[in-house]
C-alpha cells in the first residue's frame, strides 16, 4: 500500500476519532443558507454546498479516493445531477485534504464558462487559507450566482429542486 494514502487516510480518521472542532456554527451555516436562496433567486440552476470535515477512511485505504473521486460521489448521492434542467452545481471542501472541488452537471457546463468555475473555487480556497471560510462560500456563491443568472434566468419562482442548507459533515 502507498505511503502517501495510509498517512492521508489517517489524518481522515484522526479527525472524524477526535471530532475534530466545529468548522461552521449555527449562524453561519444561517448565512451560507441565505445566500444560496437569494442566488437561486435569480436563476433556475440549483447550488448545493457540501462540507466535509473527513472522509470515511476506508474509502481512501480501500480505493485510493481523492478529494474529487469523493466529489464525485456526493454529486450523485444527493442528486445534484438529477435536476429538470441538468444544472445542479455542488461546491464541495474536503477540510482535511484542503481541498474545493466545485462539479456542474451538464447543462451548467455547456453554458458557463470554465474560468467561472475556477474563480469561484479559487476564491473560496484563498480565503480558507486565510482562516475565513465564509467569506470565501459567500464570494464563491455570489461568482457562480452571476454567472448561472446570466446562463438561466429565474423570476424567483422557479421550483426549489435542492436543499439550501449547507450539508456539514
Amino acid at each position: 500500500m502507498n505511503d502517501d494514502r495510509y498517512l492521508r487516510a489517517l489524518r481522515h480518521l484522526r479527525a472524524r476519532l477526535l471530532g475534530w472542532r466545529a468548522v461552521l456554527d449555527a449562524a453561519t451555516i444561517d448565512q451560507i443558507e441565505s445566500a444560496v436562496t437569494a442566488s437561486e433567486q435569480r436563476h433556475t440552476a440549483e447550488l448545493r454546498i457540501v462540507v466535509e470535515r473527513a472522509m470515511p477512511a476506508w474509502a481512501i485505504l480501500r480505493r485510493g479516493l481523492s478529494a474529487r473521486e469523493r466529489a464525485l460521489e456526493v454529486f450523485a448521492e444527493l442528486h445534484v445531477w438529477d435536476t429538470a434542467a441538468n444544472n445542479g452545481v455542488l461546491i464541495y471542501l474536503s477540510l482535511v485534504d484542503h481541498r474545493v472541488e466545485i462539479l456542474a452537471d451538464r447543462g451548467a457546463l455547456a453554458l458557463v464558462e470554465d474560468s467561472v468555475w475556477s474563480a469561484a473555487c479559487d476564491a473560496i480556497g484563498k480565503a480558507a487559507r486565510a482562516g475565513g471560510l465564509l467569506p470565501g462560500l459567500l464570494e464563491g456563491i455570489g461568482i457562480l450566482g452571476a454567472a448561472l443568472a446570466t446562463a438561466f434566468p429565474g423570476d424567483g419562482r422557479d421550483p426549489n429542486e435542492l436543499r439550501d442548507r449547507p450539508l456539514v459533515r
